[in-house]
């Protein structure tokens, strides 16, 4: 599966799903980013993904907080059975779709309007992780696809035993949930816009057995949706 990730995004500001126009600029929310740099934690892992060029490095090396990824591998692609062994392998066609929203320009020479349409950009999984990750202020992030390595047995094992440690010293989970989205009601006059926050019982990323834990040990979580986030 593929993901859409719309960067427009909507925010979540209340329990309920109710989106303020108050908290919007022409109808979209610009995403927040972090001020300063995220404080170090004590414990750092081994390997952090630095989002500017997408390239693993030594979490020794980074001195700044980090954040964690959480989502549902059967999303980041297509999983097909690999030959006779059974295997599931992820394949990823760069079909992941990020769309920016139309625009209105005006001409310089004739004053004239003109309405340009929302543009899609399709990426692999990790332009998808790097972009959105760019949009909230991420720098450094922690992705198990990227900084395990999933060949060497020894390593995983040791990498799952630090995954209390990892999810408890980020500074804030990442949890991708593309079925979290709103859907604005032209026919309605309320001025607030409901999300469907059923999305987050239903969804894939809710069945996964690790999510138990990362959910439980996290600080916070930041929840990015197609097109809202809270």
């Amino acid at each position: 599966m593929y993901n859409t990730y719309k960067t427009d995004q909507q925010e979540i500001v209340n329990l309920y799903g109710a989106i303020s126009p108050s908290e919007t600029t022409n109808g979209s929310h610009k995403a927040r980013k972090p001020k300063t740099l995220l404080p170090k934690p004590e414990f750092m892992p081994a390997k952090l993904v630095r989002i500017s060029d997408m390239c693993v490095v030594a979490g020794s090396h980074v001195n700044e907080g980090y954040c964690a990824l959480s989502y549902c591998w059967a999303q980041s692609g297509e999983i097909k059975i690999q030959g006779a062994s059974g295997r599931r392998i992820r394949v990823d066609m760069g079909n992941h779709r990020i769309i920016y929203p139309g625009k209105i320009t005006q001409e310089k020479s004739s004053g004239r309007k003109r309405y340009h349409p929302p543009k899609t950009k399709f990426v692999k999984f990790r332009g998808l992780i790097q972009h959105i990750c760019i949009d909230f202020g991420v720098r450094y992030l922690w992705c198990d696809m990227m900084c395990i390595d999933q060949e060497d047995r020894e390593n995983k094992l040791y990498e799952i035993k630090c995954l209390h440690r990892i999810f408890a010293n980020a500074s804030f989970m990442v949890a991708l949930v593309p079925e979290l989205r709103y859907i604005p009601n032209k026919k309605s006059d309320s001025k607030v816009k409901l999300a469907d926050m059923d999305a987050l019982s239903y969804s894939q990323w809710s069945r996964r057995i690790w999510i138990l834990e990362e959910a439980f040990i996290a600080k916070k979580i930041l929840f990015v949706g197609h097109n809202v986030y809270m």
